[in-house]
């Protein structure tokens, strides 16, 4: 029951979420149609063109077609391009996850590894772990991506600066421009979780379970391994769902740096066209996904500490 009302909470979230969306567009000054033609455009001519893309309905009526559209994969036809949105958002979203699941998994492999060193070396190890941890947040992402270009690509020449290769056509290219996009998104992210992972680690080692697994025989790395781990990670989960769909935001500033076309680039475009169909249906499709993320942490959650599950 609790995963049911877990999945019912998140489509009324989606669902308020839309509403809000087409709303918020649509308080936004100017004539979609207008500017889509160009400041030349006619009268008569824009009057067919709000026509024909249906703006002169009722909002209830344009928001439940747009909302109907979604629930079936269809995300409109682009007021500047007329191209249909649907397949061109899942190419750009299928991009875009390709930077973002390999980032959030090897921060997630990173901090853990590091945060646990680091909470059980509390000395002079542990210091310059948490110093320079502390260092890398201060960085914005967007730096952090153009000093990576200029030293791994420009002065040693290992890796191409920008651009991407479809993975069908040319998987070595493909790896090659992934690398510098995924690191710097990886980078910062796990920083951050580096910091929780130390904090909830160092809270756990203090606990009577772990003396009593000591007790039997377990070594220190044995019994915060096979205890300490899993009661610290309930935390650091959540943590993790939030990191995530910031990394969904960041994704958008990264892919400018590298010239990634994601999601990011696309909104990029359609906001300064003022392209409405777009900007609407990319900001539902990261709303989408950040739902399900936090979806799947809640889950997780219950999976990790039995607590949450009674």
């Amino acid at each position: 029951m609790t995963a049911v009302r877990a999945v019912a909470r998140c489509l009324l979230t989606v669902f308020l979420a839309s509403i809000v969306i087409f709303a918020l567009l649509r308080l936004v000054p100017g004539d979609p149609a207008q500017v889509a033609l160009g400041v030349d455009a006619t009268p008569d001519l824009v009057e067919a063109t709000r026509h024909r893309f249906g703006l002169d309905r009722p909002l209830v009526l344009q928001y439940l077609e747009w909302i109907g559209g979604v629930l079936t994969g269809h995300f409109g036809t682009s007021f500047v391009t007329g191209q249909d949105m649907s397949a061109i958002l899942r190419d750009r979203t299928a991009v875009t996850l390709w930077l973002v699941i390999p980032a959030v998994l090897i921060a997630l492999l990173g901090a853990t590894a590091v945060g646990t060193w680091a909470a059980m070396r509390r000395g002079v190890t542990g210091t310059v772990l948490d110093v320079a941890a502390q260092l890398l947040l201060a960085v914005p992402a967007f730096l952090l991506g153009v000093v990576l270009v200029m030293v791994i690509s420009l002065a040693l020449g290992w890796l191409p600066p920008s651009g991407w290769e479809v993975p069908v056509d040319s998987p070595g290219g493909f790896l090659r421009h992934l690398i510098l996009p995924v690191l710097t998104l990886a980078a910062v992210q796990g920083a951050i979780l580096t910091r929780y992972v130390r904090a909830s680690l160092e809270d756990v080692l203090g606990r009577d379970y772990l003396r009593l697994a000591r007790s039997k025989g377990l070594t220190r790395g044995q019994a915060v391994f096979r205890h300490g781990l899993r009661n610290a990670a309930v935390p650091v989960l959540t943590v993790a769902g939030v990191e995530l769909a910031s990394l969904l935001v960041g994704a958008v500033v990264i892919e400018s740096v590298f010239d990634v076309p994601g999601l990011g680039s696309l909104l990029v475009t359609a906001v300064g066209e003022r392209d409405m169909v777009t900007v609407q249906g990319i900001v539902m499709v990261l709303v989408a996904i950040t739902v399900i993320v936090n979806l799947a942490v809640e889950l997780v959650h219950g999976l990790v500490d039995p607590r949450v599950r009674a």
